[in-house]
């Protein structure tokens, strides 16, 4: 309900609020903290505790005890909680060198092991945590000057396929605290969401002077160097606009994809459309050469300029600064192509074997019934389509096209039509190097 304070009636009274008791249980969940390097227990070190379904329904923290022991009472029952101890900017004013972990031993919250009190079982003893010992890695973001820093620049610091997002503060800089050993990958960059504002279209930067993951140098702190400084000089990139019809071509398509991919490298970047089907892709590293197709749900993917696959498509170069605009793609209506991959004998299927496209990034693995499908591609297109090779976990059979053909040239080219292309089947020989 709106409330209303004017001159006539400045003051407002009776705004009074009737809030749900705090959720209370019966349970109580206890251990200590330890030091992994030392041993010993660690005094004044923050633990939390959470319902993982719903953080609002359950939460505490505490801080350990001079022994390092820790407790938590009122605990709800039957509720799946999520325990952390530890952490380099810990509030308990215990120390700052430890980082934080998951019970039972993880370093990532989607990796802790689930902690819940049953009726008839409300104490949960010994969830003890030995903490890694860590540093920081202390980071500023200058613009291409070198000297003015880059404030609301989104950081990513990525560990073995976890991602940590920070923003740099007024003065360009974020402190991420990491245990000793973690190999870290940094990348600096623009960013449109809610919490990094800074849009400017600066190139996104791998640390150090990549513009390519494979290309990052990996920062690993330890006993012997446990904290680094590092910087970032962005500079402002290239932009590529365009549009994304469906259909004739006629038909603006809200929420499709733009991909811009760096033919050089494993970068690439995208933006999705607006009401009226138009994306604008900003930040694209300068004197790069992209190749650039879109994708919605429900519409086949296309490359430009009308192309069903990276081959033949056009590519298109970022030069400086100045927009590239009318990078129009319309996309097919969606069809398929499925199949079954086997041995040699006709009949046994193979799983976890690799099945590629040429021109399409990727590829589809078998089921456990050898059974594969497309269900990205444009009706009416051309397609030349392989089984074996590397990219899935049997990579026991080399590459062959459809049909039976050692190589893309003697393969025979699919069009499917609306109902898609069906029984797409492969009869693979095993390596020499397996038999």
């Amino acid at each position: 309900t709106p409330i209303t304070v004017t001159s006539a009636n400045p003051t407002a009274t009776g705004i009074d609020f009737s809030l749900d008791p705090p959720i209370i249980g019966n349970g109580t969940i206890s251990g200590t903290v330890y030091a992994d390097d030392t041993g010993l227990p660690l005094p004044n070190m923050v633990v939390s505790a959470q319902d993982s379904n719903d953080w609002n329904n359950w939460n505490d923290s505490t801080c350990t005890d001079a022994s390092g022991n820790y407790s938590f009472t009122g605990v709800t029952e039957d509720i799946e909680i999520k325990i952390s101890a530890g952490s380099l900017s810990n509030y308990c004013g215990g120390s700052t060198n430890y980082d934080k972990e998951y019970w039972q031993e993880s370093g990532s919250y989607s990796d802790a092991t689930l902690i819940t009190l049953i009726t008839g079982s409300l104490e949960a003893a010994n969830i003890d945590f030995t903490l890694p010992r860590g540093g920081y890695i202390n980071v500023t973001v200058y613009d291409e000057t070198g000297t003015n820093p880059l404030p609301n620049i989104k950081l990513l610091f990525e560990s073995s396929g976890t991602n940590y997002g920070y923003c740099t503060n007024a003065n360009g800089q974020v402190t991420f605290g990491v245990e000793y050993g973690k190999s870290i990958i940094a990348s600096a960059q623009s960013s449109s969401d809610a919490w990094c504002t800074n849009n400017n279209g600066y190139v996104k930067e791998y640390w150090q002077d990549s513009y390519s993951y494979d290309g990052a140098t990996p920062i690993i702190l330890s006993s012997g160097n446990p904290n680094q400084d590092i910087t970032f000089t962005l500079e402002v990139g290239g932009t590529i606009s365009g549009t994304i019809n469906g259909g004739s071509g006629t038909t603006p398509l809200a929420g499709a994809s733009a991909y811009i991919k760096d033919v050089d490298s494993d970068s690439s970047y995208s933006g999705s459309t607006d009401a009226l089907g138009i994306f604008t892709v900003t930040g694209l590293p300068l004197n790069t050469t992209f190749e650039i197709y879109g994708y919605k749900s429900g519409y086949g993917l296309e490359w430009w300029q009308n192309k069903p696959t990276a081959t033949g498509a056009t590519l298109v170069t970022v030069t400086d600064t100045t927009p590239i605009t009318g990078i129009n793609l319309t996309l097919p209506d969606v069809s398929s192509i499925s199949g079954t991959v086997y041995v040699n004998d006709g009949t046994t299927p193979l799983a976890d074997v690799a099945v590629h496209i040429d021109g399409i990034p990727g590829q589809v693995c078998t089921d456990v019934n050898g059974e594969y499908a497309f269900t990205w591609i444009g009706v009416g297109n051309s397609y030349i389509v392989s089984a074996g090779g590397t990219g899935c976990a049997n990579e026991d059979y080399p590459k062959e096209w459809w049909q039976e053909s050692a190589t893309d040239t003697g393969a025979t080219v699919i069009i499917p039509s609306g109902a898609g292309a069906t029984n797409i089947d492969f009869t693979l020989e095993e390596s020499d190097t397996v038999k």
